[in-house]
């Protein structure tokens, strides 16, 4: 690459010569590589989480209902016994999912018509074991939903420990239509992450037995810290996340004090090199804006 800074402008001028594919280069040029190991959200607290944000909403709508009655024709009052969370009758944290979640199967044709909150985010298994659970996000209704979680009512509304954070993946069928799959993830102003990409010193594409991954090695110090995370989430997951996506959610199954470990995400062999290609470019320290 042909690299230049424009004085006039104070912008950094690139010429990549022979490339014909400008989206793949606007992509890798502007990416920050951020890449953290995260903890997912505890099941039982996505239950509360849950709780919260369908009473907030289902109160705000039966506000509007109420605000609206008089000029409007109504022919049945609106009902809000049977509505998902209520405000008389919240499930418990320990209750929302274990029992909470076998309910709406069976309800799903009543209850989650009651609320626009209840359609749009659906409670979905991230997993095929079943042991965390996630949103499950129709592609039509993703401009409403991120707009619904960026508000600031929402915003403070929800724990200060939690970040919701998109499948890399993008879209999951399951069986009703293509969805955007949205994680509870530990993460936020009062929870640090486990480890940070800074500590990564090389990553090479290499093969797993789900197809192809990206293997890293971490320096002395992340070398460590790894070793130390993986003694105390054995048998638990840990999430894989670049800028701000989730990867792959793995099942720690060993102690690893070598400074390594492997990403598997399914990946192609043109994006596990990609994927490689940014990792070893290091994090930067201030985003790249393309004008």
């Amino acid at each position: 690459p042909i690299i230049n800074p424009v004085k006039s402008t104070g912008r950094i001028e690139i010429e990549l010569t022979g490339y014909d594919n400008e989206e793949q280069i606007r992509t890798q040029i502007s990416k920050v590589a951020k890449l953290e190991f995260v903890q997912p959200y505890e099941v039982k607290k996505v239950g509360t989480v849950h709780s919260e944000l369908s009473r907030y909403f289902q109160s705000k709508e039966n506000l509007l209902v109420d605000t609206d009655e008089e000029d409007t024709v109504v022919t049945e009052e609106v009902d809000t016994t049977d509505a998902v969370v209520s405000a008389n009758d919240t499930l418990s944290a320990e209750d929302s999912l274990a029992q909470g979640l076998e309910d709406e199967d069976e309800d799903a044709s009543d209850t989650l018509e009651q609320t626009s909150f209840a359609k749009i985010f659906q409670l979905a298994p991230t997993d095929r074991s079943q042991t965390s659970y996630g949103y499950s996000i129709k592609i039509k209704d993703y401009d409403r939903a991120k707009a619904m979680l960026e508000s600031k009512e929402v915003v403070d509304l929800l724990p200060k420990d939690l970040t919701f954070m998109f499948d890399k993946q993008n879209v999951i069928d399951f069986g009703e239509g293509k969805s955007y799959m949205l994680h509870f993830m530990k993460k936020g102003v009062e929870t640090e992450v486990l480890l940070e990409g800074s500590h990564v010193n090389d990553a090479q594409v290499t093969r797993t037995p789900s197809g192809m991954g990206v293997s890293i090695q971490f320096d002395p110090a992340g070398g460590i810290k790894w070793g130390q995370i993986t003694e105390e989430f054995l048998k638990k997951k840990i999430a894989i996340v670049l800028d701000d996506e989730v990867y792959s959610i793995p099942v720690i199954q060993e102690k690893m004090n070598t400074g390594s470990c492997i990403i598997s995400g399914n990946f192609t062999y043109e994006e596990a090199k990609e994927l490689a290609n940014i990792l070893k470019a290091g994090k930067l320290p201030a985003p790249t804006i393309i004008e």
